[in-house]
């Protein structure tokens, strides 16, 4: 419905929409916006007015914010949480870690995952034997390192080096093995080394970790230092196993075991960890030799009773040939023999 205007002449009518949106003096609403704003007071700027309450002390908090105060209180817990480590924190102290490293016999001689099955070929030992010792390759690279290797395999080496039935222990680096795997594998060095075995180390080490409720005092930075916050256990596996490349046949093997645990700073982990780990190969090593050194003499008394499940050819110094005969049928062709020849020169022993 038409109204009349404020300060329009009478006989000037608009609408109400026009009332609304039309100014109502003279003037542009330009002019009139800029001399409605002329005279409000001037209000300090929002900057001016956060570093005053700065300067006072006062907690300055922006609309639909956080203050100051709360902002540096969150850095902080975010620093620490990335200097404890973001996965102690969210699952602490139950946290669980589970690391594995392994070579295995069975995958190595058979990495097309078939196993074939047993021959019926016998190995044939030519005594003195040249032995070649040797860790398998690992696939992913870890396990122990080429020194620890290195010690390991002369240990056992000098360990085993003076018996009577072997000439020589021959260590092989396990690159040797990486480009052809299987029985080929070992054929092929067993040829470039003149070997007549092959002595193959394997290991497997499980490494669990965990946080026990100390690991809470990770957030406070300096507890990473001082709180042993981390458990870890270590299970480790070493296994000797003698082989015949020629047969394929697996002549003797002995395993060590060791399983240790501890505790350690979130700092110090990684150190304790290789350093348990370095022990446990120690540890299974010993054991390994040791049970090795028992089943070698339980084999030879199974070799002088004729029980053994290999047949024992005397190569008079070298590599021999031709049929193979058992140990004590050999020794009964010999006194056969010098019978025949030199009777009455006395008697004639055999021994191994």
């Amino acid at each position: 419905m038409p109204v009349r205007a404020a300060n329009q002449p009478t006989g000037l009518m608009i609408s109400s929409k026009q009332s609304r949106t039309l100014p109502c003096s003279p003037f542009p609403r330009t002019t009139r916006s800029v001399a409605a704003m002329s005279s409000r007071r001037i209000r300090p700027s929002a900057t001016n007015r956060i570093a005053a309450r700065v300067r006072s002390g006062i907690p300055v908090r922006r609309r639909g914010g956080i203050s100051m105060r709360t902002s540096r209180v969150a850095v902080i817990v975010l620093l620490a949480v990335a200097l404890s480590g973001c996965a102690d924190f969210w699952c602490a102290p139950n946290c669980h870690a589970k690391h594995q490293e392994s070579s295995s016999l069975v995958t190595f001689l058979y990495p097309s995952g078939k196993v074939p099955p047993p021959q019926n070929s016998i190995p044939q030992l030519r005594l003195p034997l040249r032995v070649g010792l040797t860790f398998l390759p690992t696939p992913g690279g870890g396990g122990p390192t080429a020194g620890q290797k290195q010690q390991l395999l002369e240990r056992v080496r000098d360990h085993f080096n003076d018996r009577s039935f072997v000439s020589e222990i021959v260590i092989i680096p396990d690159y040797y093995l990486t480009t052809q795997r299987g029985f080929e594998g070992l054929a092929a060095v067993q040829r470039l080394y003149s070997l007549d075995l092959m002595a193959l180390v394997s290991y497997d080490q499980v490494t669990n970790t965990d946080a026990n409720n100390w690991s809470l005092g990770y957030l406070t930075i300096v507890g990473a230092y001082v709180l042993k916050g981390n458990r870890y256990d270590l299970s480790t596996l070493l296994d000797l196993a003698v082989v015949d490349p020629v047969t394929r046949s697996l002549v003797l093997r002995a395993g060590g075991v060791d399983t240790r645990a501890g505790t350690a700073t979130l700092v110090n982990a990684p150190q304790a960890e290789r350093a348990a780990s370095t022990a446990g190969y120690d540890a299974a090593a010993n054991q390994m030799i040791a049970h090795f050194d028992t089943a070698l003499t339980d084999f030879e008394a199974q070799v002088e009773a004729g029980r053994a499940n290999v047949q024992v050819v005397h190569s008079g110094g070298g590599r021999g040939g031709g049929a193979a005969f058992g140990w004590w049928e050999l020794c009964g062709l010999l006194l056969l023999g010098l019978w025949n020849r030199m009777s009455g020169l006395g008697k004639v022993g055999c021994r191994w």
